[in-house]
């Protein structure tokens, strides 16, 4: 399971001097298999309705944004995969996922071996279907609530 850690901090404050929203970056990796980046947006309908920006402290803040990855990863688009070789067979494939939206930057470079295909060797898979797994994988890896 991959933890992710706070890389960043980052207040906005509006024109009254409150803090209107928050911007954590988060940094984990599983080495060899999945590395995700993130800037997540937490907006005051984060908050419980007796809670402020400026009484969290930065741990409360990090939670708040990790808790908000697995919602984005269905919505992630795989922008660029491929394949890895070692004497001119097919070792592994890798794709990196990304999303922009609501506030939220997800990157996401998650790798597979044959031993990730339980009816297929590397060699008979799509794109598609390696997509599909390393997106399960990218799952399985993140830390749950």
């Amino acid at each position: 399971m991959m933890e992710l850690l706070n890389t960043s901090i980052s207040y906005n404050i509006d024109g009254t001097g409150n803090t209107s929203s928050v911007i954590a970056g988060l940094r984990g990796e599983v080495e060899g298999r999945v590395t995700i980046t993130a800037n997540v947006t937490i907006y005051p309908t984060d908050l419980a309705k007796d809670e402020a920006f400026d009484d969290l402290t930065k741990k409360e803040l990090s939670k708040r944004a990790v808790d908000k990855i697995p919602s984005v990863i269905d919505s992630l688009i795989a922008v660029n995969g491929g394949w890895s070789f070692t004497a001119g067979k097919i070792s592994s494939v890798s794709t990196q996922f990304n999303q922009s939206e609501t506030g939220t930057y997800v990157n996401a470079n998650v790798t597979a071996t044959e031993s990730d295909f339980s009816d297929k060797k590397l060699d008979d898979v799509t794109m598609s279907e390696a997509q599909s797994v390393l997106q399960s994988i990218l799952k399985n890896e993140l830390p749950t609530s």
